[in-house]
């Protein structure tokens, strides 16, 4: 049996946090305005969720090797991008309220 890891990691981003119905394929929409952004990942996928009007902080990083110990370059962006004192650490996935 295979497992589809992006829809699994949509499916989760959706259930918890709620994702806006799919406008453009290539971006994931969050419902609240509360939340600024979700970062979901596992070896074979993953998904950053954005609220509505935040920008994209340059690529996605999407061929970046899954490691846990390690923050992928779009968080690190992202964080950069909030201009706020974020604080992130855990993972694998990410909330930026």
């Amino acid at each position: 049996m295979s497992w589809d890891e992006g829809r699994l990691l949509a499916l989760e981003i959706d259930a918890n946090y709620g994702l806006a119905p799919a406008q453009d394929a290539s971006r994931a929409v969050l419902r609240d305005p509360s939340v600024l952004a979700v970062w979901a990942w596992s070896p074979r996928a993953r998904l950053l969720a954005l609220a509505p009007g935040l920008a994209l902080p340059g690529t996605s990083d999407a061929d970046q090797e899954y490691s846990p110990g390690r923050l992928p370059g779009v968080l690190e962006r992202l964080t950069a991008s909030l201009h706020e004192a974020v604080a992130v650490e855990g993972g694998p996935c990410f909330v930026f309220p």
